[in-house]
């Protein structure tokens, strides 16, 4: 270890080094248990403990779910003292998200405490950070960005936290590192921000739609969790060097605009600030390398230990989670093995500055490192476009936009790997000295995210934005004794979450369509064009009871059962009598 190095560690009181970094390595290893065991309750358990909840605040006597009408007698999940105070603090939903996040700040808590302990405030201060940053490795969200971006926090504040290895000489290294801390810190700040803000609003609109008004202690409550974690990030920043300003005046400006864009209603705007996640993978990489090749020379332990325990965090989740996460975990898992390979690859003990031989070889690892990294990226984008499906033979729905499969979908997404590539392969061949060069490129692919982001966010958000009224006349129009079903998977989870009902079941084929239809006290939401496929399609329609466009299509509320009656028996072409009809009754 170098002698600087050495005057640091004594200077803050840390007379072990390597075993003051295995504290910090650990205590964010722990960190993200109690978000994964959370993440385990949501999956499992989620609807079954918040719908528990909320019929225990309304019906203290007892607890009757309901599910199309038809009771569900069952035990009660928790007592009813717990559930109210489950409820009413997180608004149902929400409320295992905030278990999470509260243990979430305990732990961080205990890690700085630990950590300021035994090897100083800034010591605690990283420790904090890291632990932070892992728990969003295994924060409790069914995407794979949360995981990608706590993956690239984890690897920044490592290098802030090492003095961006060492960034006084003006050296390479330290622009990677600074640049990647500075953007990755921002860009997790903003969407900390946002996920909180999300949360909360939710959960007040969810409480307000439902007449049932928070006691002040609850909203003071869930205001003070966003507050804190903005208090625990100030704290980490604010601490430090000179060399990481450009930490503190992104993580302000991003927090200015994104204020603006929510201040003028322009939701898609913040969403699209906030696409510049991106941004750290395409300088992690190359600043994890060179600041591996960097503590190789000085001989320093803590990268690999934190690469190795890195690796082992992630091997977890990517077990557990399946096919599905596999991709997210296996890509949050190359910095963590590019600084292994460059630990491996560098000469050690070589103090003297970086010459040819060893330019060739950080280049060499580079290009490694991107192919590998663009073939990961590669196989989860053409994972999450259903790529994997269509091989199998199988349908399922998109879990981003909640579409169905479809090569469309992977049409989209081929060109947004495409120019990630094409931006990594520029950088690659840029000459480390130049800058100025690579700022300009880090601009452009920025640019280039940002406009693919807003392709794949903006239908979402509009599709988001144009369900609430339909969805709020299909809660008007149906009763709670009447079944609600839904013609193929388009948008279950808004109609879910906006009509206030715990499972809305899905009807895949024309014959069951039909045949719920027959049956009075029955409501399809089913989409236009599909009517036409149907046959007797144009009769269905004549039993809409709503009409509205969801996302820009046509979506229709079918009703009516008794106006169905015998459709089945009609041959196709032909119409069923209607001597004795009447008009269906008005909602």
């Amino acid at each position: 270890m170098s002698e600087e190095l050495r005057m640091q560690n004594d200077a803050c009181g840390c007379g072990h080094p390597r075993l003051s970094a295995a504290l910090v390595l650990l205590l964010a290893l722990a960190a993200g248990l109690p978000s994964l065991w959370t993440r385990d309750l949501l999956v499992s358990d989620e609807v079954r403990l918040t719908e528990g909840a909320r019929q225990l605040v309304q019906a203290p006597g007892g607890w009757l779910a309901r599910v199309n009408g038809q009771a569900v007698v069952t035990e009660a999940p928790l007592p009813y003292w717990a559930a109210s105070l489950l409820w009413r603090a997180g608004a149902g939903a929400a409320s295992a998200r905030l278990l999470s996040v509260l243990a979430g700040v305990a732990v961080v808590l205990v890690c700085f405490g630990a950590a300021a302990r035994a090897g100083g405030v800034a010591r605690g201060r990283l420790a904090g950070a890291v632990a932070l940053t892992t728990m969003a490795v295994f924060w409790p969200m069914r995407q794979g960005g949360a995981q990608l971006l706590g993956a690239l926090l984890l690897t920044a504040c490592l290098l802030a936290g090492r003095r961006a290895a060492d960034s006084r000489d003006g050296g390479s290294a330290g622009w990677w590192a600074a640049c990647g801390s500075a953007a990755a810190l921002g860009v997790f700040a903003v969407g900390l921000s946002v996920l909180l803000l999300a949360a909360l609003v939710l959960g007040l609109y969810v409480l307000v739609a439902r007449k049932r008004l928070p006691s002040p202690v609850s909203l003071l409550a869930g205001l003070a969790v966003p507050a804190g974690a903005v208090i625990l990030w100030h704290a980490a920043v604010a601490g430090a060097p000179a060399a990481d300003g450009l930490a503190w005046r992104l993580l302000t400006r991003d927090l200015a605009g994104l204020r603006a864009s929510l201040r003028e209603g322009d939701l898609h705007r913040a969403v699209l600030s906030t696409a510049g996640a991106f941004l750290p993978w395409i300088v992690i990489v190359p600043g994890a390398f060179v600041a591996a090749v960097r503590a190789r020379r000085s001989d320093d332990g803590d990268l690999p230990l934190f690469a190795a325990v890195w690796l082992a965090a992630l091997a977890v989740p990517a077990v557990l989670g399946g096919r599905e996460g596999a991709p997210d975990y296996a890509a949050a898992a190359v910095p963590a093995l590019a600084i292994l390979c460059a630990w491996v690859l560098a000469p050690c003990g070589d103090p003297a500055p970086v010459g040819t031989a060893q330019r060739r070889l950080v280049r060499s690892a580079l290009v490694l490192s991107a192919v590998f990294m663009g073939g990961i990226l590669l196989l989860g984008f053409f994972h999450l476009a259903g790529g994997t499906y269509l091989i199998l033979g199988q349908r399922y729905v998109c879990p981003v936009t909640d579409q169905p499969y479809s090569p469309y979908a992977l049409a989209l997404v081929l060109p947004f790997v495409a120019g990630c590539l094409a931006v990594i392969a520029a950088i690659l061949r840029t000459p480390i000295e130049r800058r100025a060069r690579q700022a300009w490129l880090m601009v452009a692919a920025v640019f280039f995210l940002g406009i693919a982001a807003d392709l794949f966010l903006t239908p979402v958000m509009d599709a988001y934005r144009s369900a609430r009224p339909f969805a709020e006349k299909v809660a008007q129009s149906v009763g709670p004794d009447d079944r609600l079903f839904l013609y193929r998977k388009d948008y279950d989870g808004l109609y879910n979450l906006l009509t206030g009902r715990s499972e809305i079941p899905v009807i895949e084929t024309e014959s069951r369509l039909v045949e719920a239809l027959t049956h009075p006290g029955t409501f399809v939401i089913v989409e236009g064009k599909r009517l036409k496929r149907i046959r007797g399609g144009e009769r269905l329609r004549e039993s809409a009871v709503i009409e509205g466009l969801v996302g820009g299509r046509r979506m229709l509320l079918l009703g009516s059962g008794w106006l169905m009656q015998g459709l089945a028996s009609v041959p196709a072409g032909s119409a069923p009598q209607r001597e004795g009809q009447r008009e269906p009754p008005e909602r």
